[in-house]
């Protein structure tokens, strides 16, 4: 019980879960070595400054968020245009 209670206290203080805790401690326990979390989400792609203007045209147009902005763009038929969450 003692050992649940520290788990729980280590996960909320780094803001995971305690299943994500166990896994980095049977990690450490079979390799010796301290895990290192990378940075969450994947990496950004560069666009071109054509597509780049469309976006940024469409969002002062709407004042939409990314989701929102792609839906209405596929709505007026113009094409899937990837990546909106960069500029938001």
């Amino acid at each position: 019980m003692a050992q649940r209670k520290k788990i729980t206290k280590i996960a909320a203080f780094f803001q995971v879960t305690r299943q994500r805790i166990h896994q980095i401690l049977i990690k450490f326990k079979k390799t010796g070595e301290i895990p290192f979390l990378k940075k969450p989400g994947r990496e950004p792609k560069e666009i071109d400054g054509e597509t780049e203007t469309i976006i940024i045209e469409t969002h002062k147009k709407y004042n939409l968020g990314a989701v929102h902005l792609e839906r209405k763009r596929s709505m007026e038929g113009i094409s899937h245009i990837t990546q909106f969450t960069k500029f938001f």
